[in-house]
């Protein structure tokens, strides 16, 4: 990512936009209140019987477990194989049966399959690396793919070196989203892990509701960290005006950039920072991030077309503004996509944030989506935040109104002094692209 003609590709996908029909503009207009343009019964994923659909509709590509992008497909690939360092030893399960399979991960190894029975609330699985490894300097990322039960969330442990002394992180998958990679950061610890002597791993899986679990894992691999010096990302959603009014004059008192996710259709209107405030805010230093949202509908609820035609106006908008990080950064809305828009954003835009209530290490294999934790709960933050300065992650925060409702004021200016009072860094999310080396 730190190839400036990657940057250049960008701004020229960005510009196909403006050849796009009155199909865009009818749902994607610029001066669009927050009522207005919004999808039809046509422009949602209808259900379907045929070969297409029953692949879910991915975007290109022949494989399933291979994405359609060029830069999901790189950057999953990126680094080595644990192989190369240490194996992994023979997996034990809990509540469920282990094997083999055929299924090819992605970034390498074939993996192995977890399958729970019905009427079990959770089922686990481990082993343990055939050497210790050693994650001081170094990133440990997972593809994960979720075959059955609707919604899941899954946590990995590293035992360091046993269950006493382990680090945790947890993450919810849904089955729509097909195959992801999972780029481990702790979100809490238990003893006093040992980052030199990494001996095991378990994965655990919560499912409830009397529903079968197939959890598939796989192509575990090594990356290089650029840096171990803790982070921490401020992301305010949707360009409401208490962010320019409210949240800005007191991140200038601490001296921190934020970043806005930007609605294009809906800037302006009566509870929406203007262009003119927007401005303001990237000449300070804040930078300004894509966010094609409508209201009650999320992005996989729409046609690829429409999908498609979304990230690019949006994108295009950015552009035209002269936003100069316009290009490079998407915020999930709702937290919401899918297997196909995935990949589909992958060729637009160098990052993409969403849900996931985690830390993210400084290498980042899965650039479509970059965890956030909810800035309305300063206790996540703080632990978020915690994690990140005494293990050297990125913790994005997601926050959306000051000051009114989800957040106060008081509660905003508490949860920045905690993070002024860490030893971190607030940086922007160019700042996590340029260390990545694809």
């Amino acid at each position: 990512m730190t190839d400036p003609g990657r940057r250049r590709l960008l701004t020229m996908l960005g510009a196909a936009a403006t050849a796009l029909g009155s199909g865009c503009t009818t749902i994607l207009g610029s001066t669009a209140g927050p009522n207005d343009d919004q999808p039809n019964e046509t422009d949602r994923q209808q259900p379907s019987t045929t070969t297409e659909n029953r692949s879910r509709g991915r975007t290109s590509g022949t494989d399933r477990d291979d994405p359609g992008s060029k830069l999901r497909r790189t950057a999953w690939a990126s680094g080595t194989p644990l192989s190369a360092d240490s194996g992994i030893g023979e997996w034990t399960a809990t509540n469920g049966s282990v094997s083999s399979t055929d299924w090819h991960g992605p970034g390498g190894d074939t993996g192995v399959e977890l399958v729970s029975p019905v009427r079990v609330d959770r089922t686990a699985m481990r082993a343990s690396f055939d050497r210790p490894i050693d994650l001081t300097s170094s990133a440990l990322s997972f593809g994960i793919r979720l075959d059955r039960a609707a919604e899941e969330t899954i946590e990995l442990q590293l035992l360091a070196p046993d269950a006493d002394n382990r680090l945790s992180m947890e993450r919810y998958l849904k089955r729509k989203e097909g195959t992801v990679r999972v780029d481990f950061a702790p979100s809490s610890v238990t003893g006093a892990p040992d980052l030199t002597d990494v001996r095991g791993l378990v994965i655990r899986a919560y499912t409830g509701d009397e529903k079968s679990l197939t959890l598939r894992v796989g192509a575990p691999r090594l990356r290089k960290l650029s840096q171990r010096r803790g982070a921490v990302i401020l992301t305010f959603d949707d360009g409401h005006h208490t962010q320019f009014d409210t949240a800005k004059p007191i991140m200038d008192e601490f001296g921190y950039p934020g970043v806005v996710g930007v609605i294009p259709w809906f800037v302006g209107n009566e509870i929406r920072a203007t262009r003119s405030q927007l401005h303001t805010m990237a000449d300070d230093g804040w930078e300004m991030a894509s966010h094609p949202q409508f209201e009650e509908a999320p992005l996989p609820t729409l046609s690829r077309k429409r999908q498609r035609e979304a990230i690019e106006r949006s994108q295009r908008w950015l552009i035209d503004e002269g936003f100069d990080s316009g290009g490079e950064t998407l915020i999930w809305p709702f937290g919401d996509f899918d297997e196909g828009v995935l990949d589909m954003v992958g060729e637009f835009h160098e990052l993409a944030f969403g849900g996931g209530s985690s830390p993210a290490p400084w290498a980042i294999t899965e650039p479509a989506w970059v965890p956030r934790v909810n800035g309305d709960n300063p206790e996540e933050v703080r632990q978020a935040v915690d994690m990140a300065a005494g293990f050297g992650g990125v913790t994005t925060v997601m926050f959306h109104t000051i000051g009114q409702a989800r957040l106060s004021t008081a509660a905003f200016r508490d949860e920045l002094h905690y993070i002024e009072q860490a030893d971190v860094d607030v940086v922007l999310p160019s700042a996590l692209a340029d260390a990545q080396p694809y």
